[in-house]
């Protein structure tokens, strides 16, 4: 995809934002998502392709972002959907194997 328009640029924010929005909030998506696209202009790609290069920025301003979190003990989101504090890798599996058996328990519960 090449972004040479403002409006293209717009709609590949726009996209960014959509795809995160659910997992971080929308503000923070849109965040994390104008960082990349401000970093990619102020800094343009070696190769001078923009899009991949915008991907590239806001991948890693994510993952920065999760690396922070995790060194203040912050609640780090797991593949699963399970929330830990990123203490220890044993807390990480204990947490996942909790919410595997809950999930597992689920179906059996009478409904209300």
């Amino acid at each position: 995809m090449k972004l040479r328009s403002g409006l293209a640029l717009f709609r590949h924010h726009r996209h960014l934002t959509a795809r995160l929005a659910a997992r971080l909030g929308r503000s923070e998506a849109e965040d994390l998502a104008s960082e990349a696209v401000l970093r990619g202009l102020a800094r343009p790609a070696p190769d001078g392709r923009l899009a991949p290069w915008i991907e590239t920025i806001f991948r890693n301003l994510l993952v920065d972002r999760g690396r922070r979190r995790a060194r203040r003990g912050d609640d780090v989101p797991l593949r699963d959907g399970v929330t830990t504090t990123g203490a220890n890798p044993e807390e990480t599996t204990l947490a996942r194997e909790r919410a595997r058996a809950i999930a597992a328990a689920m179906p059996t519960m009478p409904a209300e």
